[in-house]
């Protein structure tokens, strides 16, 4: 009860229950409710508190009777104001108790609650403080902090009627709150008139609306630099479409390293056949243009705000968009039936070489002399040469292995599609691969062309390179692009076989005695 714990008997605890539960009842209508609940409680925890003693640790009904008596019933106080005086019940005086006022402090309230105490003016304490602390070093001071801590501070109702030695019947601790309460009220209405209220709610408006307004402006400069770069993405995508479909250059640095990567108007009559190029050429454009479009339109509409009714034309963008990709997904179901079937070419020829001869492996044509013209993935990379501009070259898969016999020979597979097994086999036929043997110096061509006959066939050429046991070998090192796998001891790395000798043995290509 009141932040302290009493033993108490089971009538007495039944009486006291009962009593609080009427109280409760009482003042469940009072917006102070709880701080006149709380305060009551208070009060009995100290009138509990002086029925204990040394010689008696549990409360009983006598005690809790006592305190009904001081404290009043709720019925005691219900009755008319001219027939309060005889029903009431009698009423304890409560002594002075010192408490630090905090309600009329300068400091820590210690003067304030003197003055509440022997019903002087705190000014007057306060004075006798100051005056004494000069001439006694300080000490009226050291007194001062000294109650400071031991005083406690009157923060309940019941400790401020104590403070100031008031009744503390149900009613008088009710009043009190309530007193406090209009206090509070009346103080915060008049603070709402006052000039200081005004001028602060003024000031408060003020930063709001400022405040508002640098959000604004940060806003809006934000939206700007958000359209800004819409509009030069958009601009710049138009920039690179246009670059390829025209003159066959993107113009995007990143995708530009020093090769020419992509001749998008070649590129489609390679894939698509004439009869569906018209119909692929504008549903790509459509597919690239309505989106570029879109991001340039709410560029400049976040740039200029101006408003717009554009529902409509959103509506028939998106539907050509999503048309676009239909035209694009049908035609490229129908040129792909053109790649069904693969057909290969296999050749071997077989060399000639002296015996205990080194044979010198050695590109026909350096590699730097052509131009990288379209990326696939790897291993299908398209490339030209700038004397044949129509040609288009392709990386041949080269393999170095050990022979089983005693000759030097070399295997040829060219790969070709094409929409039946016997175009697939006349398309394996256009593969052009140049190579020739002189003396001891092999020329391999780093690329082969397929002569243009139509629609590409997505051409492959992979040669093997068979060695006897003991045979010796130099690898130009601007082959190293078209070399693929390489037998060779354990130990030695792939990137170790281009630009230096070897000798071929049971497990490989291996470092020479």
């Amino acid at each position: 009860m009141g932040g302290f714990i009493f033993h108490i008997d089971e009538d007495a605890s039944q009486m006291l229950n009962n009593y609080l539960a009427n109280l409760k009842n009482h003042f469940a209508k009072e917006s102070e409710a709880n701080e006149i609940i709380n305060d009551i409680e208070m009060r009995i925890a100290e009138l509990l508190q002086l029925k204990l003693n040394d010689q008696k640790q549990v409360i009983n009904s006598s005690d809790v009777q006592d305190l009904i008596e001081i404290m009043g019933k709720p019925e005691d106080f219900m009755v008319e104001p001219e027939n309060k005086e005889n029903t009431s019940a009698p009423r304890q005086r409560n002594r002075h108790r010192l408490y630090r006022d905090l309600d009329n402090n300068l400091a820590g309230g210690v003067c304030a609650g003197l003055g509440v105490y022997f019903n002087l003016d705190p000014v007057i304490w306060r004075i006798i403080f100051i005056v004494l602390t000069i001439p006694l070093a300080g000490f009226p001071l050291l007194v001062y902090f000294i109650l400071w801590i031991i005083t406690p501070a009157a923060l309940s109702t019941v400790q401020k009627m104590e403070m100031r030695g008031g009744d503390f019947t149900i009613s008088d601790i009710e009043n009190n709150v309530k007193r406090e309460f209009e206090q509070i009220k009346g103080n915060f209405n008049n603070y709402k008139d006052s000039e200081h209220y005004k001028q602060a709610r003024t000031n408060l408006n003020s930063v709001g609306r400022t405040f508002g307004e640098i959000i604004g402006f940060f806003g809006r400069i934000l939206l700007i630099l958000v359209g800004l770069i819409l509009i030069l993405t958009g601009l710049g995508m138009i920039t690179s479409m246009f670059g390829l479909f025209v003159i066959s250059d993107s113009f995007l640095f990143w995708l530009n390293p020093g090769h020419h990567h992509a001749i998008i108007p070649d590129f489609m009559l390679s894939l698509i056949s004439p009869k569906n190029l018209v119909l692929a050429s504008i549903a790509l454009i459509i597919f690239i243009a309505a989106p570029v479009i879109a991001i340039i339109y709410w560029g400049l509409k976040l740039i200029l705000r101006f408003k717009s009714n554009d529902k409509i034309i959103s509506l028939v963008g998106a539907v050509a968009w999503i048309l676009s990709i239909v035209v694009l997904i049908a035609v490229t179901l129908l040129e792909v039936k053109d790649y069904s079937f693969t057909a290969k070419k296999e050749d071997s020829v077989s060399m000639n070489l002296p015996k205990n001869q080194t044979l010198h492996l050695k590109a026909k044509q350096s590699p730097d002399d052509y131009i990288q013209a379209y990326f696939f993935d790897e291993g299908m990379d398209v490339y030209t040469l700038p004397e044949y501009n129509d040609r288009y070259y392709f990386e041949p898969n080269l393999r170095i292995k050990k022979s089983t016999g005693e000759n030097i020979y070399i295997e040829f597979e060219k790969i070709a599609r094409g929409s039946t097994n016997q175009l697939a086999k006349d398309n394996s036929n256009t593969i052009v691969y140049e190579w020739n043997l002189q003396d001891s110096v092999l020329y391999i061509d780093p690329f082969f062309y397929q002569e243009q006959n139509g629609k590409w066939s997505f051409p492959e050429l992979k040669m093997v390179l068979y060695l006897p046991e003991g045979q010796k070998i130099c690898i130009d090192d601007q082959l190293y692009h078209t070399l693929n796998y390489i037998q060779a001891a354990d130990g030695i790395r792939f990137s170790e076989i281009p630009g230096r000798c070897w000798i071929m043995t049971n497990e490989g290509l291996d470092y020479p005695n």
